[in-house]
């Protein structure tokens, strides 16, 4: 048997999922140039479900995490993915002629 401490109370459970029943997380913010891959079809994040972001295109993670978490507080695991422009080195050769 599980024991959970939320909001000052005891929760005994079957397992850990089960103390936590109807919690769920509002929809995780996208910071700029950044989308959420993962699809959750019903748009609502229950308690323990995982939304995964990436950069766009053209942009590269600079910090955050890419995998976050729904948690028994409501709040989201983690944080936010920040992608940073990806920058292109061009390689200038002379020619030998």
């Amino acid at each position: 048997m599980a024991k959970a401490y939320h909001n000052m109370h005891i929760y005994n459970c079957t397992d850990y999922l089960s103390c936590f029943p109807g919690v769920s997380c509002s929809h995780p913010v996208t910071e700029n140039n950044t989308h959420i891959i993962s699809s959750i079809p019903h748009h609502e994040y229950l308690f323990e479900d995982e939304a995964t972001f990436a950069c766009d295109e053209g942009f590269e993670e600079e910090m955050g995490n890419t995998t976050r978490r729904c948690q028994a507080d409501q709040s989201w695991s983690g944080d936010p993915l920040v992608c940073k422009r990806q920058l292109c080195y061009f390689l200038i050769t002379e020619s030998m002629s």
